[in-house]
């Protein structure tokens, strides 16, 4: 099989500095990102997912990654992948665009690092932050505040696993409360919080 995809992403991200200590690197790093990059094309959602979709097409990707120990669970994965965040921020041209991550890479210096670099960034906020994932959902709860406008909203239907779902994305810009969630501008360009909420469409069988 034409390994093109592995080669071009191999060619992109061959100089990529590996931040792991020698005993974490039961894994190819390059192997790593390969599998994450070919599972989120496909459309996966969690780590999980993207464990799943590796062993699902391990005959595959043997074809062009080394894969010494076969593929790496979900639990060995996240926690390389959030380490090598930053050095992987610097091989992409980012410049005008606006970076999307999940929890995990929802840090101060990963955000200052994307900023530096040009662009916008949406960041997923949860355990790993928990006194701004409290303070949001706080926000949140309360919300509208007495007096405010009511707060934009967007709402979409779409597939999940299969079946449709109602999706809701709801925006606060406010200013007062930017200043109030971050007093000390420790995130930087922050311009506002938003929450989504989904649910099933139809009826749901266990």
């Amino acid at each position: 099989m034409d390994p093109f995809p592995a080669r071009c992403l191999h060619d992109h991200f061959r100089d990529l500095s590996d931040p792991r200590a020698a005993p974490a690197k039961r894994h190819d790093l390059l192997d790593i990102i390969t599998i994450t990059v070919c599972a989120v094309i496909c459309g996966t959602d969690t780590w999980a997912d993207v464990e799943r979709f590796g062993i699902s097409k391990v005959a595959w990707l043997r074809s062009f990654l080394t894969l010494p120990h076969s593929i790496p669970s979900h639990g060995y994965v996240r926690p390389r992948l959030r380490h090598a965040i930053p050095a992987l921020l610097e091989t992409l041209v980012v410049a005008g665009c606006v970076v999307t991550m999940d929890a995990m890479g929802c840090h101060q210096t990963i955000a200052d690092q994307i900023v530096a670099q040009g662009a916008d960034y949406v960041l997923a906020i949860k355990d790993n932050q928990p006194t701004l994932h409290e303070l949001v959902a706080d926000y949140f709860a309360q919300a509208p505040v007495p007096g405010t406008p009511p707060a934009p909203q967007v709402r979409t239907v779409e597939m999940d696993h299969g079946r449709p779902e109602t999706r809701t994305c709801v925006v606060y810009d406010d200013p007062a409360m930017l200043r109030w969630l971050d007093p000390d501008d420790t995130w930087p360009g922050l311009r506002s919080i938003a929450m989504v909420t989904a649910r099933p469409v139809g009826p749901v069988t266990p």
